[in-house]
């Protein structure tokens, strides 16, 4: 499943790089603190009408006013980046914290996942514990991104986290999903509907 939607992910990027980056910030802090099956609608209202939508608070905010304005730029940052430094590039998205900003260097091709909450609790791991604030000087920040990827691929990689963390989505919002595979292609479609593209490419 995460191979077959990140690959149409990444031909987004390389056709389109800041409006694919863009988009795929605005998917992952549209997830944030609501239920996965609502993200479409509320990308929409986003579209439609911008800082005034009710679910663009605080953060959010902050970061899509953010990626608006430096999605090119951080998108030819990314370009050649490892994944230690791809999620420490994503870091400066208002917003984005360790998980989120390895949520979208995912969603982008990269050895790393997203340990959300409903995979803290499976995993018993305290993902606050990676967290970067301000004041951490630049080696106890890039230690933490290199200790959270070392967790991920530990708990079996990009692939198997969003493979099974699709499998339990699937499960528990099963009257909007009807499998596994459905959850993993809304990635992709919630990310590239807004990107101009050749659909026979993608």
């Amino acid at each position: 499943m995460y191979q077959k939607e990140m690959r149409k992910i990444q031909a987004g990027f390389a056709a389109q790089p800041g409006e694919t980056l863009e988009q795929t910030v605005r998917f992952v802090l549209a997830t944030i603190q609501q239920q996965f099956s609502t993200v479409e609608d509320i990308l929409h209202t986003w579209a439609l009408q911008g800082e005034m939508a009710p679910t663009m608070w605080g953060a959010k905010r902050k970061g899509v006013r953010y990626i608006e304005k430096h999605s090119q730029e951080l998108a030819a940052k990314l370009k050649g980046c490892d994944t230690v430094e791809a999620v420490d590039t994503l870091l400066t998205v208002p917003g984005l914290n360790t998980v989120k900003a390895s949520f979208v260097a995912q969603c982008l091709g990269f050895g790393v996942g997203c340990i959300d909450t409903h995979n803290a609790r499976i995993h018993g791991v305290n993902v606050k514990s990676y967290a970067v604030t301000k004041n951490l000087t630049a080696k106890t920040r890039l230690a933490k991104i290199k200790s959270y990827i070392a967790l991920c691929q530990g708990l079996g990689g990009s692939a198997v986290l969003w493979d099974s963390w699709c499998e339990l989505i699937a499960d528990k919002q099963s009257a909007h999903f009807d499998d596994a595979e459905a959850v993993s292609a809304y990635h992709s479609h919630c990310i590239l509907k807004h990107v101009k593209h050749d659909p026979a490419r993608w």
